[in-house]
């Protein structure tokens, strides 16, 4: 029998080596080593600190395990996977303000499993799904993470996640092939695979700084810069909501397939044009991205591996870099053209792909806004496996990885990086992927739709790639029934075949006595409203009125102004309105222009009524003629085509123009919308626009027509709110027409004196201009929006007033832009490009008119009507009638609403962004105390465009600017916030009912040129400023200086906000700085909870330099603000720190006493400098303290190297003041200080003792408050506190008596301000000797500087710089 031997070693031998194996590991545990990070790695980091719990930068794999696993090999091999890979062990912290990492030599990888026994695939999914998102903590390390979530032996999902800062997309897949084979030999108990060789990712570090230092990397910088010089347009998709004020990163995703055979025929094209399938697919991402945006000019970000040195195949960390490509599409070339440039594009990016995307945006120095993301928003990446068998071939369905059967497990991720990105990977011969998107922005469906229309653009690419690349088709089959449906084929027939005066007569036939008109106090029925436009109809008829021929009207509003029009409609003639407050000028262009054969008027507008060559009939000095005329009805001789009138309406060029209309585009306006209103006899109707505005139309007819009255508004009860309330309520109006505007004024006057609760009141109707949804709040709010119904119109005066119907209610408030729902039943809506093509649902689109309300065209403008009004043909099918290009934009909702958008030729850009202005607007009307606000765009000199709002408050009170900006900033981005605030006591409205912009008054606060830099103005100002200046290397900042606009950029932010958290002890998110960017900005979010930090008398006005610092006491007011320009001046290697005294911020009771002061300040500078030698200095009073400073270090054991004093007396002689002082009331104090701050700023305050003794104390503090505000001495909110805090500080320390005994003589220098000031008269001291009488208390005598300027004078301008020199000498 052969004997077995075992050769296993001992027990007691295993112990020992696990023993000694945890002992290594711990050692290797503790040596860890620092790295620099690089370009990528910061960007990454920073962004982790603007949002750590985003999962945006978050790599992951996962997929489903369905055969039995063996766990520890699994735990084995994702140990030696990290050991193998030392970024794996990172982590990363702050050290000096820069990030570094710092690598252990050995981390434990950790699996976690997570029981999901029982758990549905829904259920499962939302494990995995919160697993990935779990946030990282760079500081802590522990950036790969893996999770086995187990349904049973052999169901588990094995779920990778990774933070991008130590991993891209290769280090992923070549992880994977490499925890594949380990697995592999750990469950077979094979030796594991030896480690590929490969450099360290510091060596791509290193390799990547002698690049940007070589000839090359100038090279590279050079090519990029030409490359995206000029304005780099901004990405304008729709969206679904506004964007937020700062990146969330929030995000998801929509899965896109493309089949086969689509997928073959992508190829086969590519190939075809000499070029990959990714440059193809990139070009008609561009495509769709152009079509969604409107925009010419598309940039697209796509990585690159930026593993261009081949040695770094196999060697894992962040390196993938994006770059640029910028494609141009203006001239609509076809895609084959556009194909072969970004074929071209893509080369060339590729040859210069090694330059950094985080430096590049540094160096480019582009305006960055929080909201968006730096240069490119959307990002195309194409992925493809490197060889056959690869873990990326696992998305075709399964693998065998290792021995184990994996399933492909759908994990989104990395989304929310961008407003947009398309992945996709070519897997089993088709191309699959996904849309990831900013969930903030986009709906899921909003999405969808984009895929889907992607779909189709690469289905119609490749049946013709010849197009032009703006006309190629890419709605879907289901978005053009979806259209279809909301676009029937209509008749462009009239609907009524009866003329509106032949409608009027038979209404006055029917109800004769009812009233017709009421104008002021007086009534007309419908029999008398019916005689008296039959004799005018036949007067005017004798004088050769008829079909086509047009009579001018110029009448205010009145009975005859109705007679008028009936009249002349009844003469078969058409109207011209033409309002008496309008200008003659264009008055008499319009009598004109429109060559009208007669004009009405009445007697006092004779001197109003252009001078022309035409008849004129006065219908109140003629009407004895005219009435002689036959009462019956004449013949008119007109059917529905004929012209009802002319309405001019301003012009582009300057010249209004002229549209016109017939009785069957009137006529059927009210047929077509009858089941809607149901008007009818009860109603009573307000005439409240203009007649020249063709609203007026509207509420006319709607009266007459239907047998209803109508109340004639006179121009000035129209111009006020609370008499047109009075009017409303003592006629028991049922149909009110508004523009929004007027509205806006109605219900701000409704709310001082409310309707009755039992109003007639039961239709609101908006037409003329955009509807603010948000403004109707108050209103909803009182009255609900069933009682009256409002209803929202959109119209056009070339589609007979009206031509979209919306109701509008209470759910629909929450809105920014105004909905105008369907289409008038006879009319039709086209939303359409530039190319006249169907844009997709929810893109924005010209809105185009068709239907029987077109009108018939311009007056004499035969070019122009051929421009706007569009015959059939224009489209590829047919509609059967004309259209009329409105210059509106607008899109669909999902719903089938249309939501209007604006003007085309309005639109605002501010650097570079689109902005809406109604969305400021609404922001606006949230703030409690505004009532109304509109924002205009103002260009300034040099083509600057800036945002202007003019807002109406309630009350008599005025918003504090800087609160109201905070409150913008929360809600909008930074290039949304108007740079300009002006109070209006109402909004101004035309003639029309809409808003006067030109009435808006010029704001007086825009100053043109660069501002002066402003100091400032607290400590915490004081502090902030010394960062900014540290970080940027800048002096001086001022302090509404952009930082951003000073140089700085995300690094030195990083930098920057580390400073400030060690500064403050409070951390703020890098974003904090993006929306607050100025010093003024970011000082008050730090005082916002200042009272719960701790108080110090310390404030850091300079913080640069090695050398000892230089402390300053602050003089009698406390505050050392003053000492700015000093330090300013100061040279730069020495730290120059203030110190304040105790209740200057109004928060506490000051110190009384000269030592109390110094020991709260020498407890406050050991702090800073724990030992000597000590460099101390004080200005007036501070002198004082600082001797006492001085002595307490000394007696402490410490040296004091100087005491530096600023211009004040030794501590001896000075009583006799005293009693002056006590006679001192508040007023005095205050005047004091006025004059203190006046002289040394050189602003006079203005504030007089005797003035303020008639006021209370309180009201005392507050005038001064107000003073110092508006001379910008109190930094924003600064309140009465502080002020109180000044004079309780100033009195306190003007009556302390000082008197040290025992002293010790300490080396002093003193600087005596060269000119005399009578309230700082020291010449009593020069009897206790020479230098102030300080030669008693120095050591080895004192050093006297006469200095420029008086004692207050000495610390500011030129004085300041040589009072600097003379002291940097004795700190030398």
């Amino acid at each position: 029998m052969t004997a077995v031997i075992d050769v296993r070693p001992a027990p007691e031998v295993l112990d020992r080596r696990a023993m000694l194996a945890d002992l290594l590991r711990r050692k290797a545990a503790e040596q860890v080593t620092r790295h620099h990070l690089s370009r990528g790695q910061e960007a990454l980091w920073f962004l982790h600190r603007s949002a750590p719990d985003s999962a945006a930068y978050h790599v992951a794999f996962a997929a489903r395990i369905v055969s039995p696993l063996d766990i520890s090999a699994l735990r084995r091999s994702l140990q030696a996977l990290m050991d193998r890979h030392p970024l794996l062990r990172a982590s990363f912290r702050l050290e000096d303000g820069v990030p570094v990492q710092d690598i252990p030599g050995y981390r434990e990888a950790r699996l976690e499993i997570v029981d999901c026994a029982g758990l549905t695939d829904e259920e499962l999914r939302e494990r995995v799904t919160a697993a990935y998102r779990r946030p990282f903590d760079l500081e802590a390390g522990g950036l790969f993470r893996a999770s086995l979530l187990e349904r049973s032996a052999d169901d588990a999902v094995l779920l990778l996640t990774v933070h991008h800062i130590v991993y891209d997309g290769w280090s992923l897949w070549v992880n994977l092939e490499e925890l594949k084979e380990l697995y592999a030999a750990c469950a077979s108990g094979s030796p594991l695979p030896p480690p590929r060789l490969a450099p360290a990712y510091g060596d791509h570090v290193a390799a990547q700084e002698r690049l940007l230092d070589s000839p090359r990397g100038l090279q590279l910088e050079a090519f990029w810069k030409e490359r995206l010089a000029g304005d780099l347009p901004l990405l304008d998709l729709p969206a679904d909501r506004p964007r937020p004020p700062s990146q969330t990163f929030n995000g998801a995703s929509r899965r896109v397939e493309l089949d086969r055979p689509l997928s073959l025929a992508l190829k086969e094209l590519a190939q075809g044009a000499g070029t990959t399938p990714f440059t193809l697919l990139l070009a008609a991402y561009q495509v769709l991205l152009a079509r969604y945006s409107r925009q010419d000019e598309i940039l697209v970000g796509t990585p690159v591996s930026g593993r261009s040195d081949r040695t770094f195949a196999d060697t894992v960390g962040y390196f993938v870099n994006p770059v640029v490509m910028r494609a141009d599409l203006s001239d609509d070339p076809t895609f084959r053209t556009f194909l072969e440039r970004c074929h071209a594009g893509v080369l060339e990016a590729l040859d210069h792909q090694d330059y950094p995307f985080p430096l590049l945006v540094e160096r480019l120095k582009t305006r960055r806004d929080p909201s968006y993301s730096p240069v490119f928003q959307a990002s195309f990446v194409l992925q493809k496996a490197q060889r056959a068998g690869s873990t990326l071939e696992l998305a075709g369905g399964s693998l065998d990885w290792g021995g184990l059967k994996l399933e492909y497990y759908d994990l989104p991720q990395q989304e929310g990086q961008f407003d947009l990105e398309l992945e996709l990977m070519e897997v089993a011969g088709r191309f699959t992927g996904s849309f990831k998107y900013n969930s903030d922005l986009f709906d899921p469906a909003t999405v969808g739709r984009m895929a889907d229309n992607f779909a189709e653009l690469l289905r119609n690419v490749v049946k013709d790639a010849d197009r032009p690349v703006m006309s190629i088709d890419m709605l879907s089959p289901a978005e053009r029934d979806w259209l279809a449906q909301r676009n029937p084929a209509r008749s462009v027939q009239a609907s009524a075949n009866e003329c509106v005066h032949d409608g009027f007569a038979r209404r006055a036939a029917e109800t004769p006595d009812a009233v017709a008109l009421i104008f002021e106090d007086r009534e007309m029925t419908y029999r008398e409203l019916d005689e008296r436009a039959n004799r005018l109809a036949n007067y005017l008829r004798a004088r050769g009125a008829g079909p086509e021929i047009l009579v001018g009207l110029c009448v205010e509003r009145s009975f005859e102004m109705v007679v008028g029009i009936l009249g002349i409609l009844k003469a078969g003639a058409a109207y011209l309105p033409l309002d008496p407050a309008s200008p003659p000028d264009r008055l008499a262009f319009i009598v004109e222009d429109s060559a009208a054969s007669m004009l009405l008027t009445q007697a006092h507008l004779l001197d109003v009524v252009p001078e022309v060559e035409v008849e004129t009939i006065l219908l109140d000095g003629d009407w004895p003629q005219i009435a002689r005329s036959p009462a019956h009805r004449p013949r008119s001789g007109v059917g529905p085509d004929n012209l009802i009138y002319v309405i001019y309406t301003s012009g582009t060029t300057g010249k209004p123009k002229g549209v016109q209309l017939t009785h069957g585009n009137v006529a059927r306006l009210f047929s077509e919308t009858r089941d809607w209103y149901r008007f009818g006899p009860d109603d009573v109707w307000t005439l409240f626009h203009s007649f020249a505005f063709d609203v007026s139309v509207w509420e006319l007819w709607g009266a007459l027509l239907h047998g209803g009255r109508i109340v004639i508004v006179p121009y000035l009860v129209s111009r006020s709110p609370s008499e047109f309330i009075d009017l409303l309520a003592r006629h028991r109006v049922t149909v009110l027409n508004q523009s929004p505007s007027a509205f806006r004024l109605f219900v701000q006057a409704e709310q001082r004196k409310p309707l009755p609760e039992l109003t007639t009141l039961r239709t609101i109707i908006f037409a003329g201009e955009a509807l603010d949804l948000q403004s109707l709040k108050p209103w909803v709010a009182r009255h609900g929006d069933r009682k009256p119904v409002l209803v929202n119109m959109y119209g056009i005066t070339e589609t007979t007033v009206h031509s979209t119907f919306r109701i509008v209610r209470a759910e629909d408030l929450v809105r920014t832009r105004s909905t105008i729902g369907a289409p008038i039943p006879d009319l039709q809506i086209r939303l359409l490009d530039r190319h006249m093509k169907p844009v997709p649902i929810g893109v924005a689109g010209e809105i185009y008119v068709g239907g029987a309300g077109v009108a018939r065209g311009y007056l004499n403008r035969p070019h122009l009507t051929a421009e706007r009004f569009l015959e059939d043909g224009c489209l590829e099918e047919s509609f059967g009638g004309r259209l009329y290009k409105s210059g509106d934009l607008a899109r669909y909702l999902p719903d089938g609403d249309i939501e209007y958008l604006g003007r085309l030729d309005k639109q605002v850009k501010i650097r570079g962004f689109r902005v809406e202005l109604g969305e400021i607007e609404a922001a606006l009307c949230a703030h409690p105390g505004i009532a109304a606000a509109i924002v205009v765009a103002s260009a300034r000199d040099g083509g600057d465009i800036r945002l202007i709002a003019y807002i109406v408050t309630r009350g008599a009170g005025v918003p504090d600017v800087t609160a109201l900006r905070g409150q913008l900033a929360d809600r909008l981005p930074e290039y949304m916030v108007p740079a300009s605030f002006v109070k209006i006591d109402k909004l101004p409205l035309t003639g029309n009912g809409k808003l006067d912009y030109r009435s808006l008054p010029e704001p007086e606060n825009l100053r043109t040129g660069a501002a002066p830099a402003v100091p400032p103005r607290d400590a915490v100002e004081q502090r902030l400023a010394g960062l900014w200046e540290k970080t940027l290397k800048l002096r001086p900042v001022g302090m509404q200086d952009d930082f951003f606009k000073l140089g700085g950029h995300s690094m030195l932010a990083v930098n920057l906000m580390a400073q400030v958290e060690k500064e403050f002890g409070r951390e703020l998110p890098i974003s904090a700085l993006f929306r607050h960017p100025t010093v003024e900005q970011l000082a008050q979010c730090l005082r916002e909870d200042a009272e719960a930090r701790p108080w110090s008398p310390l404030v850091p006005i300079q913080i640069s330099g090695d050398l000892p610092p230089f402390f300053c006491v602050a003089g009698g007011g406390g505050n050392v603000l003053y000492f700015h320009e000093l330090a300013q001046n100061m040279p730069q290697d020495r730290p120059f720190y203030g110190l304040q005294l105790r209740g200057v911020d109004g928060l506490a009771e000051p110190l009384t006493s000269v030592e109390d002061i110094a020991a709260d300040c020498v407890a406050a500078i050991r702090q800073v400098q724990p030992h000597g030698p000590y460099w101390i200095g004080g200005h007036c009073f501070g002198g004082l303290v600082a001797f006492e400073i001085a002595q307490r270090l000394d007696a402490l054991g410490e040296e004091v190297a100087l005491v530096a004093i600023l211009d004040a007396p030794a501590p001896v002689g000075c009583q006799d003041r005293l009693n002056t002082i006590c006679a001192m009331d508040d007023a005095d104090w205050l005047a004091k200080i006025g004059s203190v701050l006046s002289e040394g700023t050189g602003q006079d305050l203005g504030i007089d003792p005797d003035e303020l003794r008639t006021l209370p104390l309180d009201w005392q503090l507050a005038y001064v408050q107000e003073r110092m505000n508006d001379a910008g001495l109190l930094p924003p909110g600064g309140g009465i506190a502080q002020v109180r805090g000044f004079l309780k500080v100033f009195v306190a320390n003007s009556k302390a008596r000082y008197a040290p005994r025992d002293f010790r003589p300490v080396p002093i220098a003193l600087f005596q301000a060269g000119e005399f000031h009578a309230d700082y008269d020291y010449s009593a001291a020069e009897r206790h000797g020479a230098g102030l009488g300080w030669h008693a208390f120095s050591k080895g005598g004192v050093a006297v500087h006469q200095v420029p300027g008086n004692h207050i004078t000495m610390l500011s301008g030129p004085n300041a710089a040589e009072l600097a020199r003379r002291l940097a000498a004795h700190l030398a």
